[in-house]
């Protein structure tokens, strides 16, 4: 299979690389128009040779990729007849235009919410009212704790019987839990904006303060570690100076997580086991997905198979909002009943439980689609994810495939957002403090485990531990504590993505960004978060497919700030520059920014003091 995709990606290249010199030649012709009528012979003479070379070597490349191509091509047939079933039924269907469903359209759970409400708002004697109490919805990955925890913030006794309702994701994706971490997301949730604070006793006394003016509910939002009781000692030590009727509410996977919160509260414990929904509940749910942008009544055909599939669902409501988008894909009865008797396990009795559910609908995606689900696989678990942010992450590292239709990347992509949130792969959030003008979007955490299982070997996201990177990774983010790990980069000649946070070391001294940059020649991405990125590489203009580039870190002074080579200018293809405030732009001058005629946005957050440049100006008015 990877033998296959690197002889696709290979002649991919070699056309991208084609591509580029028909831009390049784009370039000369408008310079040679303004130089005015110098030397023309030499001009012709010295194009006619860079020409020639130029053609043989891509030549040369092109007749290497159909070798390779031809090569693998024997053993393409069979696998391509393990997936023509698979084919004719995703070829079928149509996407309907709707939109993603609203956030406050919940179905059942209200016996629930009220009983958690009623806990939450009751009164109590003085005495037991001191102490901080918790509440924790336990149960199985699926079945709407985090849901269920929304209801209930959302409920007007709750809103009016506390001063503050805070909520904090405590996913713990890299295997720990921090008290320092922690502690500085609720202090942040508290006080709406992001904080400097990283000194744990720091962290603990700023809280302590904030809590003893308040009467607060704390959501401690997808608990995962219950073996980590000192970390949570810390956490909870705080917490306990808050205002009389102050309350925490968890929702996790894990009972045992339940039992290690109620031995660290003084006050009053409780916990319910989520289960699944009723029956009508479930199918009123699944029917909702699946009929989404019709009429149901104009599909009574389709009901009783509907019912059927439901009772093989396990009540989950993720497992009805996803195989409900499957469904949508095709109201016609032949499909529906196929997915029922040959794509359908019994969740309840299958190994694979909900996510062999997952795992079907997720091969119901077009494959464009399916790109940038995998994708999401090298963001933190429970991440918000912006829509710019997201947007540019797909665009920058070639995921959006040109439409044909005169589309710009960016409309495709935000029609492939629309697309992944109708289907239930990604959740539109509510409007947060740290993204007032965006859309945020979240993963739920199943489907961050499927994308993680389904990318392996082409996305990694590495933290502080080594690690072993595989060959065939298109996709990497990497926090860089082991200079090891960076080292093993330069060998990634297939890398499409590279994200590098290296914020306690010096990029350019110790983690040689040229010789990861000199073998990594098929990038579309790069993102460096560095300490001090004090000069980009010469060897950057070699990088011919680059789509998109970033870098920030933490500057002592603006002595330090970054300088552009020539070779930069060179980038054809570049879509995207954010430097932020890491490049002097009286110093750079940066006069080669006409060059870059795919160029669609430019982000700095400051200009020195400076006026903005007559190239700048010229690109907004372009695009």
């Amino acid at each position: 299979m990877w033998q296959f995709r690197d002889a696709v990606e290979e002649a991919g290249d070699v056309l991208d690389e084609i591509e580029y010199y028909k831009l390049e030649e784009k370039v000369r012709v408008r310079d040679n128009k303004v130089s005015g009528p110098f030397s023309g012979c030499k001009r012709k003479l010295a194009n006619f040779v860079r020409n020639a070379l130029v053609n043989d070597g891509v030549l040369k490349k092109l007749r290497e990729a159909v070798k390779g191509l031809e090569a693998v091509s024997a053993g393409v047939g069979h696998f391509l007849g393990l997936v023509k079933g698979l084919n004719e039924e995703v070829n079928v269907y149509n996407f309907r235009q709707t939109g993603p469903l609203l956030a406050d359209m919940v179905i059942g759970r209200e016996k629930e919410k009220d009983m958690i409400v009623e806990w939450l708002t009751a009164k109590l004697n003085s005495n037991l009212q001191e102490q901080l109490s918790a509440f924790v919805i336990f149960g199985a990955g699926g079945m709407g704790k985090t849901t269920l925890a929304q209801l209930v913030c959302n409920d007007p006794k709750v809103k009016e019987k506390f001063e503050q309702i805070v909520w904090v994701c405590v996913s713990d994706n890299d295997n720990v839990v921090d008290a320092a971490t922690v502690i500085k997301m609720i202090i942040e949730d508290f006080r709406k904006k992001k904080s400097d604070l990283s000194n744990l006793s720091t962290l603990q006394t700023t809280l302590q303060e904030i809590v003893a003016t308040k009467k607060f509910l704390l959501v401690l939002d997808d608990v995962w570690r219950d073996e980590t009781r000192a970390e949570w000692e810390k956490i909870v030590a705080p917490l306990k100076f808050g205002q009389l009727g102050s309350k925490i509410l968890l929702t996790t996977r894990m009972e045992s997580v339940s039992h290690m919160i109620a031995g660290l509260m003084d006050g009053i414990k409780q916990n319910l086991r989520l289960e699944g929904l009723n029956e009508k509940d479930f199918t009123t749910l699944l029917f909702r997905h699946a009929f989404a942008g019709t009429n149901p009544d104009e599909y009574q055909h389709l009901h009783k198979i509907g019912n059927q599939i439901a009772k093989r669902l396990w009540a989950c409501p993720l497992a009805a909002k996803v195989i409900g988008g499957v469904l949508n894909n095709n109201l016609n009865f032949e499909y529906w009943n196929k997915i029922f008797e040959e794509d359908i396990p019994d969740v309840e009795t299958s190994k694979d439980g909900i996510m062999g559910i997952l795992k079907l609908s997720y091969y119901h995606l077009p494959s464009n689609l399916q790109s940038c689900f995998r994708y999401c696989s090298i963001f933190p678990q429970d991440m918000i994810l912006e829509e710019k942010y997201l947007v540019e992450k797909w665009m920058g590292s070639g995921l959006i495939l040109e439409s044909g239709h005169g589309k710009r990347p960016e409309d495709i992509a935000h029609e492939y957002l629309g697309q992944l949130t109708a289907k239930s792969f990604l959740s539109k959030e509510k409007e947060r403090y740290d993204a007032p003008n965006d859309n945020v979007y979240r993963i739920h955490d199943l489907l961050h485990e499927l994308a993680r299982s389904l990318s392996k070997g082409e996305c990694l996201r590495i933290t502080e531990n080594a690690i072993s990177i595989p060959p065939t990774t298109r996709h990497l983010s990497i926090k860089a504590g082991n200079i090891g790990n960076l080292r093993e980069i330069c060998h990634l000649s297939k890398l499409h993505t590279l994200e590098i946070t290296c914020i306690e070391h010096d990029l350019d001294d110790n983690l040689r960004l040229n010789e990861i940059l000199t073998g990594t020649k098929s990038l579309r991405s790069l993102s460096v978060y560095s300490r001090a990125v004090k000069k980009l590489p010469n060897c950057i203009g070699n990088l011919l497919h680059l789509r998109a580039i970033s870098f920030g870190g933490q500057r002592a002074s603006k002595q330090n700030l970054c300088r552009i080579p020539e070779s930069f200018y060179q980038l054809y293809y570049l879509m995207l520059f954010s430097p932020r405030d890491e490049i002097d732009i009286q110093k750079c001058g940066l006069e080669g920014m006409g060059n870059l005629i795919n160029l669609r946005y430019l982000e700095f957050s400051c200009y020195q003091d400076t006026s903005i440049p007559w190239w700048e100006t010229y690109i907004l008015f372009r695009n």
